[in-house]
């Protein structure tokens, strides 16, 4: 099974790879856009954001939510206040306040600044520069949006970004509060609680709203769904409406992340089932599923 560290870079190069710059202002409706999908946030809100008295919204908080979403990081709600979500919980460990002489974020890891209201990713170091991905980039021209104080008349103009950033000079700490280190956040479950059940694997026909659709889950932590019944559940399909993501803990609660359409869904083993029947939630209805 990947670590999760490889799975975040895999995550951060597959979606914002290098050169990639994503706009808030992007044509086409909400759902096509493809950084109010890796954001959970549109212009519109940004806009009205914008418009009104010293507004700065940057949607660097919604990227590194639907990031963690996507590496399986749950129960933090506001990520400006990092330190205190994870503190006295099971994963307060995974808190690494930055220090002159202690260790510098990897891959992955989420970090909190200290000399902006702004939380991001890193990518790692190149030489002694930190590289980053996050959203919160600003629109290009002279202004920041961490700027209250920036020209009005500018601010109906302005889109956010989301791009791979690196620091304007050598790494300095004292420009971050901490960081959460995926290594040490997932440290307890990687071998046990995100494995994947062997029950899980192979194909499922699941019901919901009175619709039949075929999943199949794999090894890899990756689940795809097809309208079309296979024709034979030894292998996994050749084509696919949509690739999700999904983790599995220690209660075999399986929580899937469709990539595209980013709706979540939960399964859990049927009781006294023998592992070959599930059921669960999507978008408030309840959904089962038979083993095939």
């Amino acid at each position: 099974m990947a670590t999760k560290r490889s799975q975040a870079v895999g995550i951060l190069n597959a979606e914002v790879p290098e050169g990639r710059i994503y706009r808030s202002n992007e044509g086409g409706p909400p759902y096509l856009n493809r950084f109010n999908q890796l954001t959970n946030t549109n212009h519109t809100l940004l806009l009205a954001n914008w418009l009104g008295v010293n507004g700065i919204m940057t949607a660097c908080n919604g990227f590194v939510g639907w990031y963690a979403g996507r590496l399986g990081i749950a129960g933090i709600t506001n990520w400006f206040k990092l330190f205190q979500a994870l503190a006295g919980g099971p994963h307060s460990d995974a808190w690494v306040p930055a220090s002159t002489k202690g260790a510098r974020p990897k891959p992955g890891d989420i970090l909190r600044h200290s000399n902006a209201f702004h939380v991001d990713v890193a990518i790692g170091l190149k030489g002694n520069i930190l590289r980053r991905v996050g959203a919160g980039q600003g629109d290009g021209t002279m202004y920041s949006l961490h700027d209250p104080k920036r020209d009005p008349k500018i601010r109906a103009l302005e889109y956010d970004c989301l791009r791979r950033v690196d620091g304007s000079g050598p790494y300095n700490w004292q420009n971050l509060e901490g960081w959460l280190d995926i290594d040490l956040f997932f440290r307890e479950t990687d071998a046990t609680a995100d494995a994947v059940p062997d029950w899980l694997v192979g194909w499922w026909r699941v019901t919901w709203r009175g619709m039949t659709y075929f999943y199949y889950f794999d090894q890899n932590h990756e689940a795809k769904w097809t309208e079309i019944q296979p024709p034979l559940t030894t292998f996994p399909p050749l084509a696919a409406n949509d690739t999700g993501d999904f983790t599995a803990d220690q209660f075999s609660v399986i929580a899937v992340r469709w990539r595209t359409t980013q709706a979540v869904e939960t399964l859990r083993p049927k009781y006294a089932s023998s592992g070959n029947e599930m059921t669960g939630m999507c978008d408030g209805d309840r959904m089962t599923a038979v083993k095939l």
